[in-house]
């Protein structure tokens, strides 16, 4: 096994939200090795427990703004035509 993933420190695989906006944040991460084929994300805002697959769908589903999902207001009009649940 590659040493380098044998670790207590997870694995920041994307920025997180904050860090998406410019603001100084953190990271989506994942605990290297996993012996699930769909591992729970760690530093997903507002989405403790949140799996892999289960992330992309929300991702997908709002045209790649899974924060809208949150959101209370009107969508953009740009996310109308975006927003779908995926198939998979």
């Amino acid at each position: 096994m590659d040493s380098r993933l044998a670790s207590d420190e997870p694995f920041q695989f994307a920025p997180d939200e904050l860090h998406k906006a410019n603001i100084s944040g953190g990271a989506h991460e994942v605990r290297l090795p996993d012996s699930h084929a769909d591992p729970v994300l760690l530093g997903v805002a507002g989405r403790p427990g949140i799996s892999l697959v289960e992330y992309f769908r929300t991702s997908v589903s709002w045209g790649g703004f899974p924060g809208f999902a949150f959101y209370s207001g009107d969508l953009p009009k740009s996310l109308e035509g975006l927003t779908a649940r995926p198939l998979f």
